[in-house]
């Protein structure tokens, strides 16, 4: 699927924050373009993306969780 590398993306950001100490740009643009449209999807269709990505079922649990949890679903 082409949109793994989002969901990597995604989930890694997630499990591990995106703070950065040293004032660079957290992402590059091609990253940030991601994470904007990956933003401007409903949570029903994260959760989706979520469920059909090739990561590891566990770290789509992860994310699916966190995903409910920012947007107060069940």
């Amino acid at each position: 699927m082409r949109f793994w590398p989002l969901a990597v993306l995604v989930g890694s950001l997630v499990m591990g924050g995106c703070a950065d100490d040293h004032g660079s740009p957290p992402h590059t643009a091609q990253e940030q373009k991601a994470l904007d449209d990956y933003n401007k999807m409903t949570p029903e269709q994260q959760i989706e993306r979520a469920q059909n990505s090739p990561m590891p079922q566990g770290a789509k649990d992860a994310l699916i969780k966190s995903i409910k949890d920012k947007n107060g679903l069940k």
